[in-house]
C-alpha cells in the first residue's frame, strides 16, 4: 500500500515538473519573440508589431538566460535572420525573421463622381500594410503636366489611386452656331469640352489658335464637333494681283501678300525677296499662288545693251561700261565686250544692267 502511495506521489511530482518546465520554456520562447522584435524594431526604425518571427521548431528549448539575450543579424549583408546568444554561455540560436515595413500609396482624399477632372488637391499620401499593383507612384507628376484626367470610375475616400481610374483628356470644338461653306471660322463661333481621349478621332484633336484663321470647306451644323476636316487655315503667301503672261518679270506691283487657305506648297513664294529677279514661265491668272517652280531667273540685260562691271582688286575698285555679248540673268556668268579696247570679258550677272568681274 505504502509503495503505491508513493509511486502517486512521484507521478504527481514529475507530471508538476513537466508541467513547469513546460511553462518555463514556452515563457522563454516568448520573451526570445519579444526581444527579437523590439531589438529588430529599433534597428530597423520600424514598430515591434513590423517584425515577424518566423515559427519556431516545437522541439525547440530557449535554454535560461539571467541577462538581456545578446541579439544581431545572422549575415552582415541579409536581415532576414538573427544570431541570439547569452554571453559567455555555450549555445546560440539561428531565427528567421521578417521586416513588414509600411508601405506609402495615394489615396483619394474625398468621394468623386466619374467623369469628374481630378485635381492635385484630391489625392494624398496613406499607409498600406503591403505593396499592390496597378498603383500610380506619384499620380502628381501627371496632374501637373499640361494634361487633364478624368475618373473613368467613381471612388470613395481612401481607395488607392490605380492606373486604371484616369482617362487622359483632349479638348474638342463644339459648333455654337450653322456655318456655310466658304464662311470664317473664328474661337467666338465654337466652345470648348473636354472628354475622355478614347472616345476622340485624331482629325477632332488640333490647337485653338488655328481658327484665326479658318473658313469652312462645308457646311457645318451647330452643336457638331469640328474637325480637322471641316476647314481650310490661311497662310500668308505670294500671289499675283493681276494676270501675269509667260516672261513677265515679278515685282510690287504685280504681285502681293495675301492669305493663302489649303495646304500650302513646299515651294511657295512668301515674300518678295522670294521672287526678286524671276520671272514666271507660264501664263497665271489674277489672285494665283506664284510658285517657285513656276519661276526663273529673269533677264536683267539683252545682247548688246551696256552694261557696268565692276572690277575689284585688294582695296580697289573699278567699274568700266561694258557691251553685252549674250542676254544676262541673275548669278549668271556672260561675255561682256570692252567697246574701246575691244577685249572680252567673262562676267556674273549682279542686276538689271550690272555684273561682276571674275
Amino acid at each position: 500500500m505504502k509503495k503505491i502511495i508513493f509511486t502517486a506521489i512521484g507521478l504527481l511530482i514529475g507530471t508538476a515538473v513537466a508541467t513547469q518546465i513546460a511553462a518555463d520554456t514556452a515563457d522563454n520562447k516568448r520573451q526570445l519573440i519579444q526581444q527579437i522584435q523590439h531589438w529588430v524594431a529599433d534597428r530597423e526604425q520600424v514598430t515591434p508589431e513590423s517584425v515577424a518571427v518566423r515559427a519556431l521548431d516545437r522541439r525547440l528549448v530557449v535554454p535560461d538566460c539571467d541577462r538581456p539575450l545578446s541579439i544581431d543579424y545572422a549575415y552582415p549583408t541579409a536581415k532576414h535572420s538573427v544570431r541570439v546568444t547569452c554571453g559567455e554561455k555555450p549555445w546560440k540560436l539561428f531565427i528567421g525573421i521578417d521586416i513588414n515595413r509600411p508601405h506609402q500609396a495615394w489615396v483619394y482624399s474625398r468621394d468623386i463622381a466619374a467623369n469628374t477632372p481630378l485635381q492635385s488637391a484630391d489625392i494624398q499620401l496613406a499607409s498600406t500594410p503591403t505593396p499592390q499593383r496597378g498603383l500610380l507612384s506619384d499620380p502628381r507628376e501627371r496632374l501637373d503636366e499640361e494634361r487633364y484626367f478624368i475618373l473613368a470610375t467613381g471612388v470613395s475616400a481612401g481607395d488607392l489611386v490605380r492606373d486604371s481610374h484616369l482617362l487622359e483628356t483632349v479638348n474638342l470644338f463644339f459648333i455654337n452656331r450653322d456655318i456655310l461653306e466658304g464662311e470664317a471660322i473664328s474661337t467666338a463661333d465654337i466652345r470648348q469640352s473636354r472628354i475622355a481621349l478614347t472616345a476622340s478621332q485624331p482629325h477632332q484633336r488640333f490647337p485653338l489658335k488655328l481658327l484665326n484663321r479658318a473658313r469652312a470647306l462645308r457646311d457645318l451644323t451647330a452643336d457638331s464637333i469640328l474637325s480637322r476636316r471641316d476647314f481650310s487655315v490661311a497662310y500668308p503667301a505670294l500671289v499675283s494681283l493681276k494676270p501675269l503672261i509667260r516672261g513677265q518679270q515679278l515685282d510690287a506691283s504685280n504681285t502681293h501678300i495675301a492669305d493663302y487657305f489649303g495646304e500650302l506648297p513646299s515651294d511657295a513664294a512668301l515674300t518678295q525677296r522670294d521672287v526678286q529677279h524671276m520671272e514666271v514661265t507660264r501664263n497665271l491668272k489674277a489672285g494665283e499662288l506664284i510658285r517657285l517652280s513656276d519661276l526663273r531667273s529673269a533677264t536683267l540685260f539683252q545682247k548688246g545693251d551696256s552694261v557696268q562691271l565692276t572690277v575689284s582688286k585688294g582695296g580697289l575698285k573699278v567699274t568700266v561700261e561694258m557691251v553685252a555679248l549674250e542676254d544676262g540673268r541673275m548669278d549668271q556668268q556672260v561675255d561682256l565686250l570692252n567697246p574701246e579696247s575691244q577685249q572680252k570679258v567673262v562676267a556674273v550677272v549682279t542686276g538689271p544692267g550690272r555684273a561682276r568681274g571674275l
